[in-house]
Order: C-alpha cells, then sequence, then structure tokens
C-alpha cells in the first residue's frame, strides 16, 4: 500500500480527508477576503499549510477563524 492509499484509508493520525477536506476548503475560502488573501493552500492528512497575505493580526486570525479547525469544530 502506498503513502496515499494509506492516508486515503487509515484513521491513524491521517484526519483530514474525505468531507473534513471540503468543510476545512470551504472554511478557508469563506474568510478570504475579510481576514486574509488566500494566496495557496496545501491540505496534509493531518494538518494544513497556509500562504496568505493578512488583513487583521495574525493572532485574530489564529484565535477566532483558524483555531476552531484545529479544535475538530465543523460548526464553523
Amino acid at each position: 500500500m502506498n503513502i496515499d492509499s494509506y492516508c486515503d484509508q487509515s484513521n491513524k493520525g491521517c484526519y483530514l480527508n474525505g468531507d473534513a477536506i471540503n468543510i476545512i476548503f470551504s472554511h478557508l475560502k469563506q474568510l478570504d477576503p475579510e481576514f486574509y488573501r488566500l494566496i495557496a493552500y496545501s491540505i496534509m492528512p493531518n494538518h494544513i499549510h497556509l500562504l496568505f497575505q493578512k488583513n487583521q493580526q495574525l493572532k485574530e486570525i489564529m484565535k477566532r477563524r483558524l483555531f476552531p479547525i484545529s479544535r475538530g469544530d465543523h460548526n464553523i
């Protein structure tokens, strides 16, 4: 089994797959451009990489907008 197949099928640390990807992507796009201008993103099996130009203080973006994703709050 290759790593992509493992991550697609695993529940052992590979949480960001299936419907979770759509939820995260929708949330990230919803915050653009009020909080930041999203330049690029990469949703990995257990974390996310973002490249953005901030429109508000970084601590506010992380605390109020991005942090709920890391807590598993899908009712964002």
